[in-house]
């Protein structure tokens, strides 16, 4: 009986492990098995040593030893513009006086990126280029290999390059642009941003003059076409006053009423005599130079009056003429003047419009590179 127990104990004693586990699933400690495990271990961790060292120690070193011996760090400067006009300096609350003074607020957005766009445009390189030889000293084979521009660069390349070295940030809320440029010589940056803000200031000088053309130019037609006016119509009526050798008709004609009227006068006192002298039966030659003396103003005032008013080229039909010649003066003359008020209007709008820049960050030369950093 014992011997069946201790039988039936040694069949069921290996299902009853600790973690209940069968006995026959547990692996046998084998020698070479526990060899393996530890290479694989071993090879792991000198994987992940090379590995870091590739990753972290050695451009990490490459870097500092890059940047202890370049011989051409960079060095990079900025500065700051904003763009004002005039009509933001007549501003009425304290506030809009305040940012007027100081450039806030004082341009569109607009022109502001229109600007930032010009500055990093190709005919920007060209310019910088000209002024500066910017290009040429950026390919100096004396310069670092890996920063310098190559001599052989294609034009995009070149634009590329400038690109890199001209950064253009705009500050929609305050409306300021800060440009930031990088060049080999600390001098040269800081000549770079004068030169950037010179183009500017030319590029809104453009802007404005382009902006007065679109303003005045309907104002100056105007103004010439009522100039136009005037000199035809002054031109006509001298015209008028040659071919008719009268300096004015008005006059004339009231020198001519003056004398119909003195005329008329005499003719009455003529009269007055005449019936007198047939009232008292005088005869006589006394008689017949009365009214030889009548008879003669009488005509005389026919024709001064058929002078005046019965012939069409007679002093009332040239006065008539006249005055539509001097009415037509007067009429250019008033629209002359109209159009020079417009025209003074239109220039003041066009000045009060007037845009330009003021440098609220003027660049320094840099002291320190800023590229590759010492720290």
């Amino acid at each position: 009986m014992s011997s069946i127990v201790s039988r039936e104990e040694r069949q069921v004693a290996p299902n009853n492990r600790k973690d209940g586990l069968p006995a026959m699933l547990e692996a046998p400690a084998v020698p070479g098995q526990m060899q393996t495990v530890l290479k694989v271990r071993r090879n792991r961790s000198v994987t992940s040593k090379i590995i870091f060292l590739i990753i972290v120690v050695l451009p990490t070193v490459l870097a500092a030893f890059y940047t202890l011996t370049t011989p051409s760090p960079l060095y990079q400067t900025e500065v700051a513009f904003a763009i004002r006009s005039a009509e933001n300096n007549s501003s009425g609350n304290l506030f809009g006086g305040l940012a007027a003074s100081v450039g806030v607020g004082a341009g569109s957005s607009d022109d502001i990126y229109a600007i930032r766009s010009y500055l990093r445009s190709v005919e920007s390189m060209r310019l910088l280029d000209e002024e500066l030889n910017f290009l040429s000293r950026a390919s100096s084979p004396d310069l670092d290999f890996w920063t310098r521009l190559p001599a052989d660069a294609t034009s995009d390349a070149k634009l590329k390059y400038f690109r890199n070295s001209v950064r253009v940030d705009v500050s929609v809320i305050e409306n300021i642009i800060t440009i930031k440029t990088w060049a080999f010589d600390p001098e040269l940056a800081r000549e770079m941003s004068l030169t950037l803000i010179e183009l500017a200031e030319k590029f809104i000088n453009s802007l404005n003059t382009r902006a007065e053309r679109d303003i005045v130019r309907l104002a100056e037609a105007e103004l010439e076409a009522a100039r136009t006016l005037v000199r035809d119509s002054r031109l006509a009526l001298t015209e008028w006053r040659k071919a008719l050798g009268e300096g004015d008709p008005i006059q004339t004609a009231e020198a001519q009423l003056e004398l119909i009227a003195t005329l008329e006068g005499e003719l009455a006192k003529t009269r007055t005599e005449l019936i007198r002298l047939q009232t008292y039966s005088v005869s006589g030659p006394r008689l017949l130079d009365v009214e030889s003396r009548e008879t003669a103003l009488e005509e005389q005032i026919r024709q001064e009056r058929r002078r005046l008013f019965e012939d069409r080229t007679g002093t009332a039909g040239r006065m008539s003429e006249y005055e539509r010649l001097v009415v037509e003066s007067e009429i250019a003359s008033t629209q002359y003047q109209a159009a020079y008020e417009a025209m003074s209007a239109a220039r003041q709008e066009a000045a009060r419009q007037q845009k330009y820049l003021v440098v609220t960050a003027p660049p320094p030369t840099p002291e320190k590179r800023s590229f590759p950093r010492l720290s």
